[in-house]
């Protein structure tokens, strides 16, 4: 119990500054001048018959710049519907090329693009209504607080079933299992962590699959926990 307890405390100091030591940047205009730059070459050379190689390109500013810089990150938390419209704007050219569409159309929508990655530097670039760091720090405390009741709640409900079944001697496993998940939820974010950065172009398909897999396990246990909601189940 005392050891879960310390786990627990060291997983909350040391959480917070491991999520912003990462240097994600808050200033906007070289990552745009970088995408711009490269945008305006590819568009230079843009031809219907290599549109894919032009579509992959742009794929590229997006996960090599766009993202990598922390610039989607931290824009997010500025204006969550700004990103989304840029990273549409961004799928949308993407799609164009694929498609194959005439160089008119694939310009318009890079146009729209810039417009839009010039507003996010002359409207939220440098830190503008970005939380500080203590801020920062809150936000990660409050949603470690939140996981951290629901799994308390999870972890109760087990204890009282174990104990209302006549089986409190095996309460203990429950408390090695919450030492051990806490460790394996360290190990699992950092191996996530070094799979986000090395998957390129596959990292929403990354991050899709993961939610799916969070999704299935949680209503799994919510199942679980329904099916012994009866008293004289438990």
């Amino acid at each position: 119990m005392n050891t879960c307890r310390m786990v627990v405390l060291l997983l909350l100091f040391f959480c917070p500054s491991m999520a912003f030591s990462q240097g994600l940047t808050e200033d906007y205009a070289p990552v745009v001048a970088a995408i711009i730059e490269r945008g305006d070459k590819v568009m230079e050379n843009y031809s219907v018959e290599d549109s894919i190689v032009a579509g992959n390109a742009f794929s590229r500013l997006y996960f090599d710049i766009f993202e990598s810089s922390g610039m989607e990150f931290t824009l997010g938390l500025k204006s969550q519907s700004f990103m989304l419209q840029i990273e549409s704007k961004f799928s949308l050219l993407n799609s164009e090329c694929m498609r194959g569409s005439e160089k008119a159309v694939v310009q318009k929508s890079w146009d729209e693009l810039k417009n839009n990655l010039t507003i996010a530097v002359e409207k939220y670039s440098s830190g503008d209504a970005l939380p500080s760091f203590w801020g920062k720090v809150l936000q990660s405390f409050l949603i470690l607080l939140r996981e951290g009741v629901e799994a308390m709640l999870v972890v109760a409900a087990l204890v009282a079933y174990l104990r209302r079944s006549g089986y409190a001697d095996k309460v203990r496993v429950i408390w090695h299992g919450v030492v051990w998940a806490l460790v394996a939820s360290v190990a699992v974010a950092w191996l996530l962590n070094v799979l986000f950065k090395s998957s390129g172009a596959g990292r929403e398909a990354l991050e899709g699959i993961t939610m799916l897999i969070a999704a299935a396990l949680l209503i799994y246990v919510s199942y679980w926990l329904f099916a012994k909601r009866e008293a004289e189940r438990w």
